[in-house]
């Protein structure tokens, strides 16, 4: 009975080991090494390089390999078991700056030559010696984008208009990856698309950057010139640019505001025909009776004088 008994509790013991052991295989990275510092840009500059960070700290286990992926294709390889320990392979718009520094603690990259087809999913996967072969792993999402670093530019806006002059203007973004969408307002207003023109896209550059311009192209009316109290009115235009595709809370909102003025027209009194800016005018009646009937008759006296004495013929 005795030898029964110490029989079933060793079962039981090695049942409760057997589980242990088994539990602890199965908690994966939580129970040995884990990523501690992951940095992967949300948005990539291709005016700049991009620094990809991973930081992992191992615990009780040693370190087989540290991985980098972009959208599951291999980019580089550290094994320090191996000779050479580290391993860069080719991918589409991928192009490390320098050799990894990489060691049982840290794996970091840097990107150089950025452009559309370097964005993508990059993950940093780490995984540990055998017999476990444990996985930890971190990833996410990086956009090539460049932000314009000027404000719009606007041109061939006059200080003043005259009632019925034709309006010009011409709205251009700063470089930027991927284009800016260009927007015109009038008076705090979005201008109608029936006054706009193209837009029109420049060629790239080297980094793929493009400016964009678009057309602003109306008359000269009253209900465009609100009324200040002075002159015919003042205008406000507005050319906005933003790049589509990206947060909304970014700042990628980008803005230039200009002022034009509309020329009062001329205006009637009972003496003179006034032009404002102007000292032409027409002659009052009063000057004119004076010329006409005072001026003219002693011109013409005096003229006649001079040919009688002379003997000269009408």
């Amino acid at each position: 009975m005795c030898l029964i008994n110490r029989s079933v509790r060793y079962s039981i013991s090695s049942g409760w080991i057997l589980v242990i052991m088994v539990l602890l295989l199965e908690l994966g990275p939580s129970g040995g090494h884990e990523i501690i510092k992951f940095v992967v840009p949300a948005i990539a500059d291709p005016r700049e390089n991009a620094n990809l960070i991973c930081h992992y700290n191992m615990k009780i286990d040693h370190l087989y390999s540290a991985k980098w992926l972009k959208d599951d294709q291999e980019i580089f390889r550290y094994m320090p078991g191996q000779e050479p320990a580290g391993l860069s392979f080719p991918v589409p718009g991928v192009q490390l700056s320098r050799m990894p520094h990489c060691s049982p603690m840290a794996c970091d990259l840097e990107l150089t030559e950025l452009k559309p087809t370097s964005a993508g999913v990059f993950r940093c996967e780490i995984s540990t010696e055998a017999p476990t072969f444990r996985i930890a792993q971190q990833s996410a999402n990086m956009t090539v984008a460049a932000l314009p670093q000027r404000d719009p530019l606007i041109e061939g806006l006059a200080m003043r208009y005259m009632l019925a002059d034709v309006i010009r203007l011409n709205c251009t973004s700063g470089p930027s990856l991927p284009p800016a969408e260009l927007t015109w307002y009038i008076n705090d207003r979005e201008a109608s698309f029936l006054d706009l023109e193209g837009p029109w896209e420049s060629m790239p550059d080297s980094r793929g950057l493009t400016t964009q311009t678009l057309g602003l192209r109306l008359r000269a009316q009253r209900n465009i010139f609100l009324d200040n109290g002075r002159d015919g009115g003042t205008m406000r235009v507005q050319c906005v640019s933003e790049l589509p595709l990206l947060s909304p809370t970014m700042q990628n909102r980008r803005h230039t505001t200009m002022m034009a003025s509309l020329s009062p027209p001329p205006h009637l009194t009972n003496e003179k025909l006034h032009w404002p800016g102007s000292s032409a005018s027409i002659i009052s009646p009063s000057v004119k009776y004076v010329l006409l009937h005072i001026v003219l008759p002693m011109l013409m006296k005096t003229v006649l004088t001079r040919r009688s004495s002379c003997g000269c013929l009408i």
